[in-house]
């Protein structure tokens, strides 16, 4: 058995015109998959049964627990970033966490 999960994230200039925008990028991103929202304070979530997506107003990315749904949030993500608009991104980050059964034991 192996598990896996992605994290993926754009960070940028904190942008405080984000938080105007928060619940008009909300409705334009739910869909059948994306039906569940929370919006904070500075942050908005959409999630799915298996990862979620996320934005802020300095950094933006997904999370996901399963790679059959990879194809999904990277659309889905490259929807958002064209709805937030030209922000010149500070860094990029990529993980994969990655964990596999294995027979073998430690020794005593």
């Amino acid at each position: 058995m192996i598990f896996q999960k992605y994290i993926v994230e754009i960070r940028y200039e904190p942008d405080p015109a984000f938080l105007d925008k928060r619940g008009e990028l909300t409705k334009k991103l739910l869909s059948n998959d994306f039906k569940n929202w929370l919006v904070q304070d500075n942050r908005i979530d959409l999630v799915s049964k298996h990862g979620n997506l996320f934005a802020s107003f300095s950094n933006m990315g997904f999370t996901l627990n399963e790679k059959k749904d990879l194809e999904k949030f990277i659309d889905r993500f490259d929807e958002m970033l064209k709805l937030i608009g030209d922000v010149p991104p500070v860094r990029w980050g990529v993980r994969i966490l990655t964990i596999k059964a294995s027979a073998k034991t430690f020794p005593k």
